[in-house]
């Protein structure tokens, strides 16, 4: 078979980051239904001046600092959420301001001040635009890395293949289109490896420089891209040891200690971060087996769409009886035909069946590269210390996104995989041309099966959504703003950004009290504004609140008030994961 030149696989690569961006394009702004909550975040923390968050109480224990903005039980105006998510005039290129909101959070800063230079360009302005950019960048440089890693195993054929396994997956899909700082982190990954693997390839020095540089940016980007760092180089210095390579072993791990060092004097905040588990959700895992079981399902739908149970089932005490039935009648059937005269020629074809075994397991081992046990075991590790940190009982699907920085070496660890076992087994016997072919549509039916069978977390795509929507709605009104906890209140920002009236109330501490009196009279300036009401469906599986009040008691209170003159639904809204139901009163 002809091998592919260089001008027709940069072409082929072309073709495929262009048509996944606009995969990814279609997904967000056409299939996308309400923002995550920490996509709003996300734009706060940014943006925001000297002002990290817009809530506090018990549900935000985590912040360092508390601020509240968007208080409860009293009239305001969505100028409180337009100031969080945009940058205003005068507050261009603050990056003090970046510095001090992350350190009253638990996020290093450099992705938040790279999202904080594109939005200053564009001041008093929200879109979701300036992070999608950062997305789409890191997208374009993790698949040219991608395709480099690719060609340093394979031949360009493979690694093209490798390239659209991973941009046409559910799981690409969904952290390119999820506007939070993981496109970035997979980028700086992707990049860890791939300097990592040139550096031990060629030995020349300008590696441990680019080393140095990225372990910094990863460092000051994402905690668990230092945990990433420190297991690959790790498991690196382990093999150096045993090559004996002492120059490389000494240099690369005072490289990438270095970096480490370095981000926390840039931003000593990161110390207190990783030693003190501040989630709101710290210990809240699952069991170890359901731990385990959960992390399989939610990685697995990602690439091919299956939806594997990982609740207990009956299936492996059917399947463990069945083996141990069908060895115990092997056994009896050797013992019972040991004397017939097919029975050494059968022993002798079970002899070479095994060792052939053993011969292709050997020649598999041999054709992978070393950097392919380096990063097996760095994955390995990961995944070892997610199964036993992760808060998966609490996050439930949204546990999945700390696996995104790692998809494009997953991917190319599972294709290496298949291609070496492949090879080693059935090349020979089958020409390269039909391989290839078979191998394209088995991606192809990976990646259609993860888009379609596969719910996409972070787009809300599946939820029941009719009638007339918030963005629908016009700003000059004045809103009612139903929270079922403290922190939802946030959830609004991007939707109310800018609205003439505002009243915030927190449905779990207000479950058993009258709505306060500021409630029954309206602001002066609503005098000939529409007046809506937003109310999420707290019976839904998303929500849970405390208190006995139910849905219809809340909306019997909301008919009483006095301004209410046609208590009309328009239509049924989402945010971050519940229904919000949308009603007029005026």
């Amino acid at each position: 078979m002809k091998q592919l030149s260089k001008n027709k696989s940069y072409l082929i690569l072309s073709v495929i980051i262009v048509s996944a961006l606009l995969l990814y394009t279609y997904f967000f702004f056409v299939k996308k239904t309400g923002y995550n909550c920490d996509e709003i975040y996300n734009m706060g923390l940014a943006n925001s001046y000297y002002n990290p968050h817009l809530y506090a109480g018990n549900e935000a224990d985590f912040i360092k600092e508390k601020n509240i903005k968007a208080a409860f039980n009293e009239w305001t105006t969505g100028e409180i959420y337009h100031d969080y998510v945009t940058v205003q005039k005068g507050q261009q290129f603050s990056y003090g301001s970046v510095w001090y909101n992350l350190s009253k959070d638990s996020h290093p800063p450099v992705y938040y001040a790279l999202l904080h230079t594109i939005s200053s360009f564009f001041p008093d302005t929200f879109s979701p635009w300036f992070a999608l950019s950062i997305n789409f960048i890191s997208f374009i440089l993790t698949m040219i890395l991608l395709y480099k890693a690719g060609c340093e195993w394979g031949s360009p054929v493979f690694s093209l293949i490798l390239c659209a396994f991973y941009a046409y997956s559910g799981g690409a899909a969904d952290t390119y289109t999820f506007i939070r700082v993981y496109a970035f982190s997979a980028l700086l990954a992707t990049a860890l490896f791939y300097l990592m693997s040139k550096l031990l390839k060629t030995g020349k020095k300008r590696y441990l420089l680019f080393l140095f540089a990225v372990t910094l940016t990863a460092s000051l980007t994402h905690y668990h891209l230092i945990l990433f760092a420190f297991f690959l180089t790790l498991i690196t210095e382990l093999y150096l040891l045993i090559r004996k390579k002492w120059k490389t072993f000494f240099a690369l791990g005072f490289t990438m200690l270095a970096g480490v060092l370095v981000s926390f004097a840039v931003f000593p905040d990161a110390i207190y971060d990783l030693f003190h588990d501040s989630s709101v959700f710290a210990g809240q895992k699952m069991s170890l087996y359901y731990q385990i079981r959960f992390i399989r399902k939610l990685v697995i739908a990602q690439f091919t769409g299956l939806e594997l149970p990982y609740m207990k089932t009956y299936f492996p005490i059917y399947a463990r009886s069945f083996l141990l039935f069908a060895v115990i009648i092997l056994l009896v059937s050797f013992f019972l035909f040991r004397k017939e005269k097919l029975a050494p020629r059968f022993f002798k074809k079970a002899k070479e069946i095994f060792w052939k075994v053993i011969h292709i397991v050997k020649a598999l081992l041999k054709r992978l590269p070393y950097m392919y046990d380096i990063l097996f075991l760095t994955a390995l590790c990961i995944y070892i210390y997610y199964i036993f940190s992760l808060p998966a009982a609490a996050m439930q699907l949204n546990t999945i996104r700390y696996f995104f920085p790692f998809y494009p070496l997953l991917c190319l660890l599972i294709l290496t995989s298949g291609k070496e076992l492949l090879f080693s087994v059935v090349h020979k016997a089958i020409n390269k041309k039909v391989l290839i072919g078979s191998t394209c549509t088995v991606v192809l039916i990976c990646s259609l099966f993860s888009n379609i069978l596969h719910t996409h977390t972070f787009l809300y795509d599946s939820m029941p959504v009719t009638g007339i929507q918030m963005t629908d709605l016009p700003k000059d009104a004045t809103y009612i703003v139903f929270a079922p906890l403290a922190y939802h209140r946030t959830n609004y920002a991007i939707d109310l950004d800018g609205v003439s009236n505002l009243y915030l109330i927190c449905q779990r501490e207000s479950s058993d009290t009258a709505f306060p009196a500021s409630l029954s009279t309206l602001p002066e300036s609503s005098a000939d504004e529409n007046v809506y009401v937003l109310f999420p469906d707290i019976s839904s599986d998303n929500i849970e609140i405390m208190g006995a009040r139910t849905n219809d008691e809340w909306l019997s209170m909301i008919k009483a008030l006095p301004y209410t003159e046609d208590f009309t639904w328009l239509g049924t809204d989402c945010e971050n994961g519940y229904i919000v139901e949308i009603y007029q009163l005026r």
